[in-house]
């Protein structure tokens, strides 16, 4: 297998990828994803891909390891587990789950499933793990947020709960989920919506639910 290309280095630590940037997320230690890519339209001119790159304290230097051609398709957010190891990769209306394997210098697709389904032009916009890794959360241009039961992979995850459509008062139109609108906290996760209003994921001694609360 080729190598992947590596980065076009800067000055003062900067680096050039071959596309631009719509997806960053680390295991917080020393490797980082990127992805991007042109989309459907300019996938020839500009390959969509999810690149590996791991930060090497001793050189400062940041190199390319490992490389996933992800076709038509192009992730535009992902976000990692510490406790599975698995990353997850939003695309135009699914989700997919990548293992990366260090030893081997590879990034592999094992898991990919239809996470948004409403609307005309429908895109899963964020993903995110529970702490425990054993449910996933989705949210995308057709304002519901979806919690998912995560089985290992490759088996499909099952539909856990589906929150109610946010509403933007002022249009009386459903809003769109964002990476920045997805939080975790302690106890769980959050979408922040209008008006402060919020869902959160909690996690309980019997089971994990979804409840609705007032913002303060």
């Amino acid at each position: 297998m080729a190598s992947p290309a590596q980065l076009q280095a800067g000055r003062s630590g900067t680096y050039y990828t071959p596309f631009p940037v719509l997806g960053l997320a680390s295991n917080g230690s020393q490797i980082i994803l990127t992805s991007g890519g042109g989309g459907a339209a300019a996938a020839k001119e500009v390959p969509n891909s999810v690149q590996v790159h791991r930060y090497d304290e001793a050189t400062g230097k940041l190199n390319t390891i490992a490389a996933l051609n992800t076709e038509k398709q192009v992730v535009h957010s992902l976000t990692f587990s510490p406790t599975n190891g698995l990353w997850l990769a939003s695309t135009k209306g699914s989700c997919k789950v990548l293992e990366l394997s260090e030893s081997a210098n590879t990034l592999t697709q094992v898991l990919e499933w239809t996470s948004d389904t409403e609307g005309k032009d429908v895109s899963q916009n964020v993903a995110r793990w529970s702490p425990s890794g054993e449910l996933s959360v989705t949210g995308g241009t057709d304002g519901v947020l979806r919690v998912w039961s995560m089985q290992k992979p490759p088996a499909a995850p099952s539909l856990k709960h589906a929150c109610e459509k946010i509403m933007i008062p002022s249009t009386g139109l459903g809003g769109g989920m964002k990476a920045r609108e997805l939080r975790r906290d302690g106890r769980g996760m959050q979408r922040h919506g209008a008006g402060g209003r919020r869902s959160r994921i909690r996690r309980t001694k019997t089971r994990e639910h979804g409840d609705r609360r007032a913002g303060g």
